[in-house]
């Protein structure tokens, strides 16, 4: 078993180009005083987006780019631009468990599961 630990920021400029890419442009994602307006304090990453940048540091820092994986995330509170988000991992034969949490909240969480090599 091995454990490690990064952080990880997500910029508004990101969300923003992320919400042109996916078409997703809900105005929680755009518009600062729809957010709050909606009960946010600022405007909110999409979880995918939040996903997918933990999975790219996952597979750099495990080389799964060449492994079969599955991968389960559940987000347990929104994540807001700029804030840093504290990322623990705990990585075995079979799978690498990760939390993100920011100022000691738990937000997110998922586990990769490992298959063979492709």
């Amino acid at each position: 078993m091995e454990q490690y630990q990064f952080t990880l920021k997500i910029s508004r400029e990101e969300i923003h180009a992320y919400s042109i890419l996916s078409g997703d442009k809900n105005p929680i994602h755009v518009d600062q005083l729809a957010a709050k307006q909606a009960g946010f304090k600022s405007i909110v990453a999409h979880g995918l987006l939040v996903q997918s940048k933990i999975i790219s540091r996952l597979e750099s820092l495990f080389q799964l780019e060449q492994e079969s994986i599955q991968i389960a995330c559940t987000f347990l509170s929104p994540v807001y631009a700029e804030e840093i988000l504290e990322i623990e991992v705990i990585s075995t034969v079979q799978e690498i468990k990760f939390k993100g949490t920011i100022q000691l909240n738990e937000v997110v969480r998922g586990v990769i599961k490992k298959s063979e090599r492709i």
